[in-house]
This record gives C-alpha cells, sequence and structure tokens, in this order.
C-alpha cells in the first residue's frame, strides 16, 4: 500500500483539474495498492493493480465534495474504464454533518 500526502494547490493556481467532470479542487493525493483477483476467468494476471486519485474541496465552510477516480490494473478491459465516486457532505446544524 501506498499512500501520499495531500497535495493543496497554491493561492496563484485555479486547482486540480478533474477530467471527467471538468471541476477544480483544491487538494488532491494519490493511493496504490495491490490485491488478489478473486475471478476465475483464467486472462490476466493473478493480482491486480489499483491507483486511486482523491480531490477534495471545501465549499462556503458549509459542503466537502471528495471526488475519486479509480483505475485498475490485471483485470479484462481495465485500459477501457475508470471507477469515479464523488461525496457530499454539508453542514445540518452548527456541528453537525450529514
Amino acid at each position: 500500500i501506498e499512500i501520499l500526502d495531500w497535495e493543496a494547490c497554491s493561492n496563484d493556481s485555479p486547482g486540480f483539474d478533474h477530467s471527467w467532470s471538468g471541476e477544480k479542487y483544491e487538494q488532491q493525493r494519490v493511493n496504490r495498492f495491490k490485491f488478489n483477483r478473486t475471478t476465475h476467468l483464467y486472462v490476466g494476471p493473478p493480482i491486480a493493480v489499483v491507483k486511486q486519485t482523491h480531490r477534495c474541496r471545501i465549499e462556503d465552510d458549509d459542503k466537502c465534495v471528495l471526488v475519486m477516480t479509480t483505475e485498475i490494473e490485471g483485470i479484462p478491459y481495465a485500459d477501457c474504464f475508470a471507477v469515479e465516486v464523488r461525496w457530499i457532505a454539508r453542514r445540518e446544524g452548527n456541528h453537525d454533518i450529514r
């Protein structure tokens, strides 16, 4: 497992691009890990390599938007797709997150 530190964009930078949505994010980091495949397709290596890119931004001190792009090597057709995940947490009260 390799978890890199969060990178923050500089004040004069527009931020980190998320190519799929076209949105900008203030922070990003990359995680890499391997896992044993459990499918029995007999195609490809027995271990899949996963790269996750996390991007995060805070909006108006009340909302946090996190997107995660997951790319996998070692599974059939892995070069044809990526998995995109988007989480939004927003404040409901003075001390609550939803």
